[in-house]
């Protein structure tokens, strides 16, 4: 469940779907059956890991933005971008 948004960017992106680098910021968060990002459990260890693997920026849902910002005061170089609750569109171009 933790890699349903990432895959389902990786997708669109790949089938031509959207204008979205999957592999330029980590996507974390589960993607509902509607459309929605949802909150995933383990935060803060993947964005340690993500850190670790040489990334500075990390996409979480909403819902685990307190739990992504008490990492990001302790880590000055890691970013945490918040998504809306209701969708990523924000963060691609979806083609009709």
């Amino acid at each position: 469940a933790n890699f349903d948004l990432p895959v389902a960017v990786s997708i669109l992106s790949a089938t031509g779907q959207a204008d979205a680098d999957p592999a330029a910021i980590p996507l974390v968060g589960e993607l509902s059956l509607d459309g929605r990002v949802k909150p995933v459990r383990g935060v803060i260890s993947m964005a340690i890991a993500i850190y670790r693997a040489g990334y500075r920026s990390v996409i979480v849902p909403y819902e685990n933005r307190l739990e992504a910002s008490g990492l990001v005061r302790r880590t000055t170089n890691l970013r945490a971008v918040v998504i809306e609750p209701a969708t990523i569109s924000p963060w691609l171009s979806v083609k009709a």
